[in-house]
């Protein structure tokens, strides 16, 4: 993970927690301030992991909990950003060359993933989230052969990451 000059880069690998459908692994060692930050995220999948999904809680306090155990978008105080590589629209992954980048709880945005095929298998994915200059929240998303972006908005948030 990469952000502005004044902050180091950390490492993380994300592990799951299970085989649950709240196997998320929440990154809690810090809190994220969006305010004049630019943070880029480096996703290497590795090769037993064909289906994943990256996402940012964020919300208006800097204190708040990420529960994903107790039912992952229960709190709608909070806004939800993701990347996500596959869909499971029966209860069984599929489509791991699908990649889309989708909120919950964003005005105007629910519901409405920007959906790409194409996406390689395992292949690394760049991520972007800062404010743009209308103070919206800007998430972007690279990989070998596919990009996109979105500004959703919201302003004011802190942020923290998890990984299903």
């Amino acid at each position: 993970m990469q952000q502005n000059p004044q902050m180091p880069t950390l490492k993380y690998t994300f592990r799951n927690k299970g085989l649950g459908e709240f196997n998320d692994d929440v990154f809690d060692r810090q809190i994220f301030d969006l305010s004049n930050n630019k943070f880029t995220f480096l996703i290497q999948p590795s090769d037993k992991t064909k289906f994943w999904r990256f996402g940012f809680v964020l919300s208006k306090t800097k204190e708040f909990q990420f529960l994903p155990t107790n039912g992952r978008y229960n709190n709608k105080d909070l806004k939800f950003i993701e990347i996500d590589v596959g869909d499971k629209p029966s209860g069984a992954w599929q489509s791991s060359n699908l990649i889309a980048l989708g909120s919950y709880y964003i005005e105007g945005f629910i519901g409405k993933p920007k959906i790409k095929r194409g996406y390689k298998e395992y292949s690394e994915v760049e991520i972007s989230l800062k404010f743009d200059s209308d103070r919206n929240v800007y998430a972007s998303y690279s990989s070998t052969n596919l990009k996109d972006s979105e500004h959703f908005p919201i302003s004011g948030y802190y942020k923290k990451l998890y990984h299903k």
